[in-house]
């Protein structure tokens, strides 16, 4: 069982062996769990810090159940989650893309995240190639809580908030 999304909804989350909170640089550090610390950027930027292997490895290596948060839930717990899935479900990259954006239409999981992953779990781009296969998911101002067990759905523990409005 993974758990991922929004920070702000991690108080609802049912019990997991373990937390991987990806965060900014500068929020406020994790007292307990993984705490990945990293700019949600698609490649590398000057001024920026991008995730790297390490931290990669670091998250792969957790133990299941999980929960797994970023702050809005839409582009770096997804992407985790979705690697977490993956390690679980060998060979079944483009099932469990499709599963998590069935699950979450919000999914945008960010690729720097994806290609490592893939890297790290040796699916020779088929992690990549999944995720690109699904495009950009719904606009939203936040993602919502799912409960997501890899290859048998799951289920939105709280809902996401809504459209961003256009300006």
């Amino acid at each position: 069982m993974i758990v991922f999304g929004p920070e702000s909804a991690a108080g609802v989350a049912p019990k997991t062996a373990c937390w991987l909170r990806a965060r900014s640089p500068g929020g406020p550090k994790q007292a307990q769990g993984v705490d990945l610390v990293f700019n949600d950027i698609a490649e590398s930027r000057p001024g920026l810090l991008a995730p790297d292997a390490e931290l990669i490895a670091r998250a792969l290596a957790a133990p299941l159940p999980a929960l797994v948060t970023c702050f809005a839930g839409v582009s770096r717990s997804t992407a985790l989650a979705y690697a977490l899935a993956c390690r679980a479900r060998p060979n079944a990259a483009q099932a469990l893309a499709e599963e998590l954006r069935a699950l979450a239409p919000w999914a945008t999981p960010n690729p720097l995240v994806v290609a490592l992953a893939d890297a790290a779990l040796g699916a020779g781009g088929a992690m990549i190639a999944a995720i690109a296969s699904l495009g950009r998911g719904v606009e939203i101002a936040r993602g919502g809580l799912v409960l997501w067990r890899p290859g048998k759905g799951g289920d939105v523990l709280v809902e996401a908030l809504g459209p961003l409005p256009h300006v």
